[in-house]
């Protein structure tokens, strides 16, 4: 896999596929975000709280969707298509990272960098499979990304 794309991890118990994002959104926007995403696919979800998150939903089209994803964890048996979850919290970053593209697109050397950013939000989006494998998990992927940039795109 490309250095450039996001690195995607496994998540060990349900199969799934999860992302990491941060931005400077608020818990508002983004809750609003994931019900557009929602709704927009016209799927229902649970609120299971994690009292660690802010925003903590998994999102399916019906109650077959979610009795196959109990059983099987994360999939995309039914038409393509499957169950995801995203959970936000606010956080902080204080720590290095390493920066592998200019965000201004010009010749750019990889160099680390410090972070202290004291009020950001985190968002842990869990999908069946690594995006570029997979056109549902593309799909939200996608919507959520482009939701932090267009937001009236979504719904």
């Amino acid at each position: 896999m490309p250095s450039n794309l996001p690195q995607p991890h496994i998540t060990p118990d349900t199969g799934g596929t999860g992302y990491v994002f941060y931005s400077d959104k608020s818990i508002s926007f983004l809750s609003d975000l994931v019900d557009s995403i929602a709704e927009r696919l016209d799927y229902s979800y649970t609120l299971d709280p994690d009292p660690e998150y802010d925003i903590d939903k998994f999102s399916f089209k019906n109650e077959d969707m979610y009795e196959l994803h109990l059983e099987e964890g994360f999939n995309t048996k039914m038409n393509g298509q499957g169950g995801f979850w995203i959970q936000v919290k606010r956080d902080k970053i204080f720590g290095l990272a390493t920066l592998e593209e200019s965000f201004i697109g010009e010749q750019f050397d990889p160099h680390t960098i410090n972070l202290y950013i004291d009020n950001i939000s985190m968002i842990h989006l869990t999908v069946p499979d690594i995006y570029q494998d997979c056109q549902f998990s593309k799909m939200i992927y996608s919507m959520l990304t482009q939701g932090f940039l267009h937001p009236d795109k979504v719904s």
